[in-house]
């Protein structure tokens, strides 16, 4: 069997009867060896077996660099990605809004947010009296953004629902959320759910068990964000 060397896209791969494959370490030592102890009077032999050895040596210590652990950076560098809290509702005339430091609403002018989900959770407080849940729904992008809605609200239901027949795979992968009306007088905020062009298709009614749709919807994210497959980071 002919094995001809070389380096392509930083991997070590052999040609042989049966095509191509990754090289194993210890074909590389082999090789080392084979090159180094074979006599050669041929100056362009002399010459291509260096080249090779050197070759060889190069990628031996990138293979060990890549597996000596990565120790965290310390010192100046960027700052950490900011939180930000949406609101999602139309009660400031728009889709969503933020607040200031004096809690001003600031209506938010973009009509939809692209980014990976990373959590979902159900919160429960106060308001005049009562115990009423709100859903956080966190997304990463260029910052971490997270979207609050009332558990009861249609913008949850459509949230929760497309989510839900979303596979971990899939919610490993970017999503768009769109807030949608159904005319400019409408105060009702629902919610659409893509990723990339396509529209995740989700109906629900009355009738649809949304405790279970949200324990699906939760479970789905966990999974995602458990298990990496081929995210990349964004930090």
């Amino acid at each position: 069997m002919t094995r001809r060397w070389w380096n392509s896209a930083a991997k070590w791969v052999y040609r042989s009867e049966k095509g191509f494959g990754h090289c194993p370490a210890h074909w590389i030592a082999e090789e080392n060896l084979r090159l180094s102890s074979s006599p050669s009077n041929d100056p362009e032999d002399i010459e291509t077996n260096e080249d090779a050895l050197n070759t060889i040596a190069t990628e031996l210590h990138r293979i060990a660099d890549a597996m000596t652990p990565v120790q965290p950076s310390v010192g100046f560098g960027p700052a950490p990605k900011q939180v930000m809290h949406v609101h999602c509702d139309r009660r400031h005339g728009g889709f969503w809004y933020t607040l200031d430091p004096q809690n001003n609403p600031i209506v938010i002018e973009q009509e939809a947010l692209t980014g990976y989900i990373r959590s979902l959770e159900f919160k429960a407080s106060i308001d005049q009296g009562e115990k009423v849940y709100t859903l956080y729904t966190t997304l990463e992008a260029d910052n971490f953004y997270v979207l609050e809605s009332l558990s009861t609200a249609d913008f949850s239901k459509g949230l929760l629902s497309a989510i839900a027949v979303l596979t971990p795979e899939q919610l490993q992968q970017p999503i768009t959320v769109v807030p949608q009306i159904l005319s400019a007088s409408e105060d009702v905020l629902y919610c659409q759910v893509y990723q990339g062009d396509y529209l995740v298709v989700a109906p629900y009614d009355e009738q649809t068990d949304m405790r279970q749709v949200s324990k699906t919807a939760i479970n789905g994210v966990k999974m995602a964000t458990s298990v990496s497959l081929d995210r990349p980071s964004l930090t």
